[in-house]
């Protein structure tokens, strides 16, 4: 799938679907035409509010790419984090250009000493140094062990994050805009309950940034 030069195959590249406009404002879902207004919400946002001010996703989760995403997490297969943190960069160039500092969403303790690394840190690092942006990998810190998401309701979703997070040495987020990255976004949870606690200690505001952007009505592995 991925050579050693961290590229793409033949066969792969036409089963990645980037996402370009249309698509919601907020949560960056792909909307299935293109408006009149130039900020269009997908129905889901018209009813429910984020603790960020928008989100951005550089590919849809779909077989091909849930593959290379969860041969980064659990395949170890860091070589792949270059090429998606590129797409991820090319796709999120207005809130990355928007952000002060790059924050990538933490692993609890244990699932970091399991894994060995958190692939949202790998993907910050790779992105700031693309980008040129600064970043802190250990501010916002997870204390709460989570279960899997997976198969989870939106509502239990984020039950599941509350209490989750906190902020360590909030003095370095104060009065900056935050660039919050994780691998895939599913409902929104876990990016809404990091940016809420972010806000929460002094950050100016939060836009997000994920790799993966899973549609709603199809089921698959999210992120944990």
């Amino acid at each position: 799938m991925v050579d050693h030069e961290s590229t793409l195959c033949a066969t792969c590249w036409p089963k990645i679907e980037f996402i370009a406009p249309p698509y919601c404002d907020q949560c960056g879902l792909p909307l299935e035409t293109a408006s009149l207004h130039e900020k269009e919400k997908c129905l889901s946002c018209l009813h429910h509010s984020f603790s960020f001010i928008e989100n951005r996703s550089a590919i849809l989760y779909t077989h091909t790419s849930k593959k290379m995403i969860l041969d980064l997490k659990h395949g170890h297969k860091l070589s792949i984090a270059p090429l998606l943190a590129a797409w991820a960069a090319h796709r999120g160039k207005a809130v990355i250009q928007k952000s002060d500092l790059l924050v990538p969403v933490p692993l609890h303790w244990t699932r970091l000493l399991k894994r060995g690394f958190n692939q949202a840190a790998v993907l910050t690092q790779h992105i700031g140094k693309r980008t040129n942006k600064s970043y802190l990998l250990n501010t916002l810190k997870r204390i709460k062990k989570t279960p899997s998401q997976e198969g989870l309701t939106a509502h239990a979703r984020q039950k599941n994050m509350q209490h989750a997070f906190v902020v360590d040495k909030p003095e370095k987020i104060k009065g900056k805009s935050i660039l919050l990255i994780d691998d895939v976004m599913t409902t929104g949870a876990t990016l809404d309950a990091s940016a809420k606690v972010l806000i929460q200690s002094g950050a100016k505001c939060v836009r997000t940034l994920t790799i993966g952007r899973v549609r709603p009505h199809i089921k698959h592995e999210s992120n944990i």
